[in-house]
């Protein structure tokens, strides 16, 4: 977040092709501003020159532009006329044409705006009701630009598809007492794990796991919650059809019962989450994480000889390395001299009963075993 003087604002720069880029930025103006956010205005516009595509939104509080022909009854030294005279010097187009903020007893104004400096880049734009107690309504609209995705391609094994039989006799073709003798236990399974996959890939038909969009799933919200927010959608569509004093009373009381549900859903639910932390603290932790505003990820890293290396493998081994290099290297040849030690208790025998070792799992199933995802149970 920013602030030019009498100006705030937040912006992004989200790469859209090879030589392309977008930039998308928030920006308020209060309305008791004076002269001088104007000029604040003048070069923040001015400073994005060299984005290739260019979306401007937010909060302007210019009321006395008409939307419908961004036009002002305002003599020329007006801020709202020096504003429009601004977005054309520099070539920006505005898209709102409804009203944006709803007030009793107040005139319907179109404050919140959306300028670009391409008129196609803009969709549809859906007019929803505020959100709680706002006097703002919710502006959605699509950006048509192509962004540029660093996705990992990962395959997929079809295991309904192997030819089993034809597995079954390739392992029993290979003499494993031949192949496994005198390896230590590290080397026995590497061999054994290498066998097993080449067989696998062999015979198992693979598709390209394509990206699904997840819908996530409001954990606290239950039917009262959804059937209040039902209401307060309702009661805001017949204010816009019918804005007068006795629609804009009905929508304020079933906004202040939606926002109080909505409350007390989240309220149960994180009583419930705690209550159980103990008999349930995977929940707790997975609701943590949800309230988690950055996603922790591993970006694309550059090798020794300056290649981009964009797979979790190649990553994986490249961390590695570099983690490697850093640790002390001990020299293997000379071997320190351990003295004898005295003990007076032997361990000779080990006894596992059966009682302990089927509570095992029971105790340690909290945990869990990491494996690759390329070895199939």
């Amino acid at each position: 977040m920013e602030s030019v003087h009498e100006v705030e604002n937040v912006s992004i720069k989200i790469k859209v092709g090879k030589q392309e880029t977008l930039l998308l930025q928030a920006i308020y103006r209060s309305p008791n501003s004076s002269d001088t956010a104007l000029d604040d205005l003048k070069k923040i516009f001015e400073d994005n020159t060299q984005y290739t595509y260019k979306a401007i939104l937010g909060d302007f509080n210019f009321r006395e532009i008409n939307r419908e022909n961004e036009s002002t009854t305002t003599n020329e030294n007006h801020l709202a006329s020096r504003f429009i005279e601004l977005c054309r010097d520099n070539y920006l187009t505005q898209h709102v044409t409804q009203h944006t903020r709803f007030r009793e007893n107040c005139q319907p104004s179109t404050l919140d705006l959306i300028l670009t400096n391409t008129d196609f880049i803009i969709g549809d734009i859906d007019y929803l009701e505020p959100l709680g107690s706002s006097d703002h309504i919710v502006l959605s609209f699509e950006l048509n630009v192509n962004s540029v995705h660093n996705a990992d391609v990962r395959s997929k094994p079809l295991y309904f598809k192997a030819n089993y039989e034809l597995i079954n006799n390739k392992i029993k073709d290979i003499n494993w007492a031949t192949i496994l003798e005198e390896k230590s236990m590290e080397e026995a399974w590497t061999t054994f794990r290498e066998n097993i996959s080449k067989i696998v890939e062999e015979n198992v038909p693979e598709r390209i796991a394509k990206g699904k969009t997840k819908y996530y799933q409001t954990p606290w919200m239950n039917s009262q919650t959804k059937e209040a927010i039902r209401r307060k959608k309702k009661a805001w569509r017949k204010l816009i059809y019918c804005p007068n004093t006795y629609n804009h009373y009905i929508y304020r009381k079933v906004r202040n019962e939606a926002s109080s549900a909505v409350k007390l859903a989240k309220k149960e639910h994180e009583q419930s989450i705690a209550k159980n932390i103990k008999k349930d603290p995977k929940s707790f932790w997975r609701y943590v994480k949800s309230k988690t505003k950055i996603k922790e990820s591993i970006p694309n890293l550059n090798s020794t000889d300056n290649m981009a290396v964009d797979d979790l493998i190649g990553k994986t081994t490249l961390l590695n390395n570099y983690f490697v290099s850093v640790f002390t290297k001990e020299d293997l040849t000379v071997l320190p001299t351990f003295e004898e030690r005295n003990y007076s208790t032997t361990l000779n025998e080990i006894h596992f009963q059966e009682e302990e070792v089927l509570q095992t799992p029971e105790m340690s199933k909290s945990y869990k075993i990491s494996r690759s995802r390329r070895d199939s149970p």
